[in-house]
């Protein structure tokens, strides 16, 4: 539960500034809502797994909620996974 004094938004940045996997993840899906195929395959280069892991959540996530069907819906779909991956409300 978000607090008035931003207390929450901090304990998540700091989760994700402690976590490098957190990190990668978070930059895993912005690059593919980007369509950056480069940085997506670097970040997949250091952590071995990220795509496979993270491919996982995104069909997880097409099957609960509908495959996206427009561009927007598709920008939609990663800002809503990251939003819920950033939050710690689901995970890969």
């Amino acid at each position: 539960m978000a607090t008035d004094d931003g207390s929450d938004i901090v304990s998540r940045l700091e989760r994700v500034i402690d976590n490098p996997t957190a990190r990668r993840e978070l930059l895993w899906l912005r690059a593919k809502e980007k369509q950056d195929e480069a940085s997506a395959r670097s970040l997949e280069k250091v952590e071995p797994g990220l795509a496979t892991r993270m491919r996982a959540l995104v069909e997880a996530f097409d099957i609960e909620n509908g495959q996206p069907r427009t561009p927007r819906e598709q920008r939609e779909r990663f800002g809503r996974l990251f939003d819920d991956l950033f939050a710690g409300r689901i995970r890969p």
